[in-house]
């Protein structure tokens, strides 16, 4: 599971002097995408949709915010529970590879 993953990655050191916890994630940056991408590929937790030359991608606005101004700005203005986004200039090939 993830929490297993996580757990395994994590070093807990407990300071018996003063009970201070020091965490340590030595791979974070390669876990985080490795996650993110377990998370697009199975579909868990989409909350988007990306659109162009009438096909289809699910997305995750928190990921698309955190990568794109604009995206985040459009996401911000609209409060739609799962959102259609139409790229009318971008081919979907393009947009694939971006995402």
């Amino acid at each position: 599971t993830l929490f297993t993953l996580f757990y395994k990655l994590i070093l807990v050191r407990v300071m018996a002097s003063n009970q201070q916890f020091c965490l340590r994630w030595n791979n974070h940056q390669s876990t985080l995408i490795s996650v993110f991408d377990h998370l697009l590929e199975s579909g868990t937790l989409v909350d988007c949709t990306l659109a162009a030359e009438g096909q289809f991608l699910k997305a995750h606005k928190v990921v698309l915010s955190a990568c794109s101004p604009y995206l985040e700005a459009l996401l911000s203005q609209h409060y739609e529970k799962h959102p259609i986004i139409i790229l009318k200039d971008v081919s979907f090939h393009e947009l694939k590879a971006m995402l």
